[in-house]
């Protein structure tokens, strides 16, 4: 029941479906994916890399705050 559980959740189903699908209460659902670490639905998928906006040189890219450059 616990891989069918696991295997339901990795297609992105949330828990009360997973217990209507499976046949069991929610709570042990519950309690199942939080064994296998999958309690929330962001923890099935790995985050995306933070995007920085590098340079090969210091100055390079300069931001400027034009909100009062024309008083």
């Amino acid at each position: 029941v616990a891989e069918r559980i696991v295997a339901l959740r990795r297609q992105r189903l949330t828990g009360k479906h997973i217990a209507m699908e499976v046949g069991v209460s929610p709570a042990t659902v519950s309690r199942v994916l939080k064994r296998a670490g999958l309690s929330r639905l962001r923890d099935i998928e790995p985050a995306e890399p933070v995007r920085r906006y590098e340079r090969e040189h210091p100055g390079d890219m300069i931001h400027i705050d034009i909100k009062k450059l024309g008083r």
